[in-house]
């Protein structure tokens, strides 16, 4: 029984998970973004037909584009199912479900506990803010999966088990995750630079500079179409999204930046948060008596075993490699985001959002040791994550068919404008 399948059969069963409990999302296209939803679908018919832009979706704040290779992914699944529309939020919920699998294989890295692994897997896998990602399409809601990998070869790094292929992978997610979003741009770099010195320093400077060009030209040429983009248009829009940060990037608004890190944590972590209407359960008496009847038993639960007095021994939870990607990982987004004085939109802390799964998998694992709770506690995390989906799939269905009617009457005779991301000589 020492086959792939074997031996990988978490990694595979959190992929599996993940995906088949976001097929319900399928059938609610009216909970999609529909403007960039069909821009999406707009763009990825003329790559069929041979044009390829070279930016992708315009910015909320400035004319600054991200990079095309958000519209690239879509395309693969859009020509196997013959321009179905549906393709379009299959993709997303592919790459979550595959960012599941890698998710686990990192917090193995980061813990010294499978359990803490499993249980951490588990809650990115059926997490509702998960499930928020995968049920609408843009383009920083692909982020999960490249920022995982970038970290999973970064801790491979920092460990010394690497080869120089890590190196190249290394800088192949970096180039597609900064182009899916400014953020990951920023924000990755920041974290790689002490692994990438710790990991190199006692080697000779010929090899270390060699290791570092081999990332940093697989990050270019992942990107190369978005870099001739900028070239055509002499960088206008880099230096636009340059000015932008200069402006906004003055820690003037702490208390706004603090409220919106407290939102991400509250809708990442906070099962009973009713403020956000597209993802949470408002109160009815079944949601009630149900969670009130697990906090009870949770509550008896843990009476017995204080009364008992059961205590694992105690031991460190998470490897110092993982308290230092932990750590640089929240600081250098807190830092970015109390820095920024202007509103904070919620995709920006998509760069975020693995983070509290690392820190369901300690906290698990902590009332493992602490307290004997295993089962007990996953099972109640389990009970309000389903009272949670039920509500997000219980929405109102549309049919796939008046969506493509719909898309032929916006865009089936619409040329292409500076708007929908094509490159200036394209236009």
């Amino acid at each position: 029984m020492n086959t792939y399948f074997f031996r990988h059969r978490w990694m595979i069963g959190f992929v599996a998970l993940a995906f088949i409990i976001r097929l319900p999302l399928l059938a609610h296209p009216d909970y999609t973004n529909f403007p960039e939803f069909y821009r999406d679908y707009y763009i990825a018919d003329h790559i069929t037909r041979g044009q390829w832009p070279l930016a992708g979706p315009p910015s909320m704040q400035t004319n600054f584009r991200f990079g095309p290779i958000y519209y690239y992914l879509l395309v693969p699944l859009f020509i196997l199912s013959i321009k179905n529309p549906i393709s379009l939020l299959l993709t997303g919920i592919i790459l979550y479900a595959l960012s599941a699998g890698v998710c686990y294989r990192l917090l193995q890295k980061w813990f010294k506990d499978e359990y803490a692994a499993r249980a951490g897997a588990l809650f990115y896998a059926v997490s509702i803010y998960g499930l928020h990602l995968t049920s609408y399409i843009s383009n920083p809601n692909f982020l999960p999966l490249f920022i995982l990998l970038f970290l999973f070869f970064l801790a491979k790094i920092l460990e010394g088990s690497w080869s120089p292929a890590d190196f190249i992978l290394l800088g192949l997610w970096y180039g597609v995750a900064a182009q899916l979003h400014a953020t990951a741009a920023l924000v990755l770099p920041v974290i790689a630079v002490w692994p990438l010195w710790k990991a190199l320093k006692s080697r000779p400077w010929g090899d270390i500079a060699k290791k570092l060009l081999a990332a940093g030209s697989t990050a270019a040429l992942s990107a190369a179409p978005y870099l001739i983009y900028q070239i055509q248009t002499k960088f206008l829009g880099l230096t636009a999204l340059l000015r932008f940060s200069k402006q906004h990037l003055q820690g003037e608004h702490f208390s706004a930046a603090t409220s919106a890190l407290a939102d991400f944590f509250s809708a990442a972590l906070n099962p009973f948060d009713i403020s956000r209407d597209y993802a949470y359960l408002q109160p009815n008496w079944l949601y009630v008596f149900i969670a009130a009847a697990a906090i009870l038993a949770m509550i008896a639960l843990l009476w017995n075993i204080f009364a008992k007095r059961q205590q694992a021994a105690p031991g460190a939870i998470i490897t110092p490699n993982g308290r230092y990607f932990a750590s640089a990982w929240l600081l250098t987004i807190c830092l970015m985001v109390l820095l920024f004085n202007r509103g904070i939109h919620d995709h920006y802390l998509i760069i975020l959002w693995p983070w509290p799964a690392l820190l369901f998998a300690y906290s698990s694992q902590w009332l493992r040791q602490k307290l004997a709770i295993t089962t007990a506690f996953l099972v109640l995390f389990v009970v309000i994550w389903s009272l949670q989906a039920y509500s997000l799939f219980a929405k109102p269905r549309e049919n796939w068919n008046d969506v493509i009617a719909l898309y032929h009457v916006r865009y089936q005779n619409e040329p292409a404008t500076a708007n929908i991301g094509f490159s200036a000589i394209q236009q």
